[in-house]
């Protein structure tokens, strides 16, 4: 995701609105999620924070312990795959939790 390094690059004292517009293919590059690109890394900052906290949530309902609960959230919701356990999600042998993960995989494609 190229948005969150160029929102930081002003802090550097380097432009970025370049690279963005480079980064989005076809007529898409004139388009914005916000007017300015500091307001968009920050609306999908807010998003993935949102997702993450509530897919935790729900693993830790539907039967994970709070440790795995957060640390598969974080996998879950950014489409990364790593596991707390070698046999990854079917370690749990609970249909709520493969439920909760096939939920949150499909929120988090693009």
């Amino acid at each position: 995701m190229i948005i969150q390094p160029i929102a930081v690059m002003p802090i550097l004292g380097i432009g970025g609105g370049q690279i963005y517009k480079t980064e989005i293919p076809g007529a898409m590059s004139d388009q914005k999620l916000t007017p300015r690109i500091t307001e968009t890394a920050k609306a999908l900052w807010t998003i993935y924070f949102g997702l993450t906290v509530l897919c935790a949530l729900m693993y830790w309902i539907a039967g994970m312990n709070g440790f795995d609960a957060i640390a598969h959230s974080l996998s879950t919701v950014s489409i990364g795959g790593f596991s707390t356990h070698d046999d990854s999600i079917g370690f749990f042998n609970s249909f709520g939790i493969e439920l909760v993960c096939i939920i949150f995989l499909c929120c988090s494609l693009p």
